[in-house]
């Protein structure tokens, strides 16, 4: 991809969040299309297991957990704690989303 080509060029947006334990939770993206990479990690001491990132909505954890989300649009990716640690009460996570 050259980099003298903006249109073709990667487009990054980033954000944090405060988690919620809620098992399908919306966050815009801001991308206008769909993402092909999100990173999400989570801030404090001992949560390594909460960190990873997604890729065809496939969680690979950064420990080597594998999980999914439950689905990301032109406007969201959608986090959870039912089906991967990405969104825990009282854990707040950063996230980098790459299209």
């Amino acid at each position: 991809m050259p980099l003298n080509n903006p249109a073709a060029a990667a487009k990054v947006t980033s954000g944090s969040y405060a988690g919620d334990g809620a098992a399908n939770r919306p966050l815009a993206h801001g991308l206008g299309k769909t993402p092909k990479l999100v990173f999400i990690i989570a801030q404090g001491a001992g949560v390594v297991d909460r960190n990873g990132y997604v890729k065809n909505t496939t969680n690979i954890g950064f420990n080597g957990d594998l999980n999914t989300v439950t689905a990301w649009t032109t406007t969201y990716f959608y986090v959870s704690n039912a089906t991967a640690a990405f969104n825990e009460g009282t854990i707040n996570y950063d996230w980098v989303a790459i299209a």
